[in-house]
């Protein structure tokens, strides 16, 4: 694959990711990004992206929310990339641990029968999935809008009947809870169990979301 250089995503001479809006303004880009896709995520709450949970599901996700602001929507990072506390896979790599990851995800089904291991392994799921980092931009709300499905969709597999819903998480605890995952895997874990929620509750939670 092509790897390409961490500029190569900017517009030239700025720190501005290269968009669809033709905006010049890093504020501006990232308010009219947090906007569009926030509808875009209330729409997929009524209309979810259909598919086998596999990479190409992944990312039609991601071209969903992100196709009218990213000439990148949809296509897996060719960059390297990493933050303060970690290092993201190389993208020569993306591919082999993005499905690893998937196949995981399909195979320990079978395994969960209580809402503790459940909500354990979707924590390190969505940690997993995240380290691997597969998007230039828009991982976390491509990733929990992929996890969200994914529990919705296997309900009749389970034991119990629940959905996913992080606008019951505050969006630092949660941030801290993943920069701490390696250490403390609980913090995020707890994080999981109080998002997992029964499905016939759905109606009364306050849709005032802090994670979207």
């Amino acid at each position: 694959m092509q790897i390409d250089s961490w500029d190569s995503y900017f517009i030239d001479g700025t720190n501005v990711l290269k968009n669809n809006l033709n905006i010049t303004n890093k504020s501006k880009l990232e308010e009219q990004e947090r906007l569009i896709t926030l509808k875009k995520l209330a729409y997929l709450e009524l209309f979810p992206v259909k598919g086998k949970f596999d990479e190409e599901h992944l990312r039609k996700i991601h071209y969903f929310l992100f196709s009218d602001i990213y000439p990148f929507a949809g296509k897996l990072r060719t960059c390297t990339m990493a933050k303060t506390t970690r290092q993201f896979y190389n993208p020569s790599d993306i591919k082999q641990y993005l499905n690893i990851e998937l196949e995981r995800m399909k195979s320990e089904l079978k395994n969960i029968s209580s809402l503790e291991y459940y909500s354990f392994f979707l924590a390190d799921l969505y940690y997993q999935l995240m380290t691997v980092h597969p998007f230039r931009e828009g991982n976390g709300r491509t990733i929990r809008e992929f996890l969200r499905e994914y529990v919705l969709e296997n309900n009749n597999k389970l034991p119990f009947n629940v959905m996913l819903d992080f606008s019951l998480i505050d969006k630092d605890e949660f941030l801290k809870a993943v920069e701490y995952h390696y250490v403390y895997p609980s913090l995020l874990q707890m994080l999981f169990l109080k998002a997992l929620v029964p499905v016939k509750e759905k109606e009364s939670i306050n849709r005032n979301s802090k994670m979207k």
